[in-house]
């Protein structure tokens, strides 16, 4: 896969990591490579520069309909906490996920990325936003 080709020589030092991730993919084993993605967005040592936005953008679009769509959540909870300097940035990141794939992410992992977007609320000085978020969220474990 060319997107894991092109990390792997930008960042040499993982390249055994994205050449796993890509042997995954192209085996179609869909649950083996969402247990290592998520393995590899998950330790702080894989993170270089905005290779995490990068991975998910280039990498995980291309088989997020076919995980659980609570880990695709997971993994984007990882991946927007790399953003974490930016807290806007990791919302609007949220935000378009929800947004494009509402329906399909189902109620767990819709409920996970508006709690992850409510998370970053105080730092950016909306604390009613947290309010809103944890009432829809209680709402929502009510009904299921």
């Amino acid at each position: 896969m060319e997107f894991v080709e092109a990390q792997a020589n930008l960042h040499p030092e993982l390249a055994e990591k994205y050449q796993a991730l890509g042997q995954l993919h192209d085996r179609k084993l869909w649950h083996q490579l969402t247990v290592a993605t998520l393995e590899f967005v998950a330790d702080d040592a894989n993170v270089r520069g905005d290779n995490m936005a990068r991975l998910f953008e280039g990498f995980v679009s291309s088989f997020d309909a076919k995980i659980n769509q609570l880990r695709l959540a997971q993994i984007a909870g990882h991946v927007g906490r790399r953003m974490g300097v930016e807290p806007a940035a990791a919302v609007a990141f949220f935000e378009k996920l929800l947004a494009d794939k509402r329906e399909r992410l189902g109620t767990e992992a819709a409920l996970y990325l508006t709690l992850r977007i409510a998370e970053l609320q105080p730092a950016l000085g909306a604390l009613d936003t947290v309010t809103q978020a944890l009432e829809v969220g209680h709402d929502t474990a009510e009904r299921t």
